[in-house]
C-alpha cells in the first residue's frame, strides 16, 4: 500500500516540479502581467479559467472567447490572454490535485479493508455471525463517509439491521454487493485523480507552446492590455 501511495505522489509532484523548473519564465510573465494589466482583463482571465476547469475547454475555444473579449481584434494579445487563462486554470487544478492527494492514502486504506472483508465473507460462506455482519456494515458506512468527504455521491446503504434474527444468505449477498459497490466507487475516485493530472498536463503543454509565441513581445503585450 505504501508503494501505491508513493507512486501516486511521484506521478503528481515530480511532473509538477519539472514543469515549474522548465516554465519559470512563464510563471514570471504570468505574475507580472496579472499585476499590471487592466483589472477588467484580470477579472476575465479568472472567470474564464473557472470555465476552462469546469468544461475542459480547448485552446481554440479559449481563443474564440478571448477574441470576443477584445472586441474581435485578432493579434498577439489573444495568445497572451489564452496563456494567462491556461496558467490561472493550471494553478487552480494544481491546488485541486493537492487537496485530492490528501485523501489518497485514506482511500487506498479503505479499499484494502473492503478487499479483506470480501475475502473474509467468501471464506466464511454462510457461517457469518450477527457481529461479523455488523462489522461489514460498518466498513460500508466508513467508505460512504470517506466518499462524501471527497465530494462524491453518498449512497445510503440498503443493508438494514439484522436484529436478533439469524443471518440469511440474502443478508450475506447484500453485504457482498454493497462492499463491491463501495470498492468500485473508491476506484473511480482514483481514476478521477488521474484525469485531473492528465488535464493539467495538457494545459501546461499549451502554456509552453504559447510562451514561445509571446516571449519576444511580453512588454508590448502588457502595455496593450493596460
Amino acid at each position: 500500500m505504501k508503494t501505491v501511495v508513493a507512486c501516486l505522489y511521484l506521478l503528481i509532484f515530480i511532473p509538477l516540479l519539472a514543469v515549474a523548473q522548465k516554465d519559470e519564465e512563464a510563471e514570471i510573465f504570468y505574475n507580472k502581467a496579472m499585476s499590471q494589466i487592466n483589472a477588467k482583463h484580470v477579472r476575465w482571465v479568472k472567470s474564464t479559467a473557472l470555465t476552462v476547469n469546469k468544461k475542459d475547454l480547448s485552446e481554440t475555444e479559449i481563443s474564440k472567447m478571448a477574441l470576443n473579449h477584445l472586441g474581435g481584434i485578432r493579434n498577439t494579445n489573444i495568445d497572451a490572454l489564452v496563456f494567462l487563462v491556461l496558467m490561472e486554470a493550471a494553478k487552480s487544478a494544481q491546488e485541486d490535485l493537492k487537496s485530492i492527494m490528501a485523501g489518497v492514502k485514506a482511500i487506498n486504506d479503505q479499499k484494502k479493508e473492503i478487499r479483506e472483508a470480501l475475502n473474509d465473507l467468501n471464506n466464511k460462506s454462510t457461517n457469518v455471525t450477527k457481529e461479523q455482519l455488523d462489522s461489514f456494515k460498518l466498513i460500508i458506512n466508513k467508505s460512504q463517509v470517506l466518499r462524501k468527504a471527497n465530494r462524491t455521491t453518498n449512497v445510503k446503504s440498503s443493508a438494514g439491521s439484522s436484529g436478533n434474527r439469524s443471518i440469511s444468505q440474502k443478508d450475506i449477498n447484500t453485504i457482498k454487493t454493497e462492499l463491491n459497490k463501495e470498492f468500485s466507487s473508491l476506484s473511480e475516485m482514483v481514476d478521477k485523480l488521474q484525469m485531473a493530472m492528465d488535464r493539467r498536463s495538457k494545459m501546461m503543454s499549451m502554456v509552453s507552446n504559447l510562451m514561445k509565441k509571446i516571449s519576444d513581445t511580453q512588454s508590448t503585450i502588457i502595455q496593450n492590455l493596460k
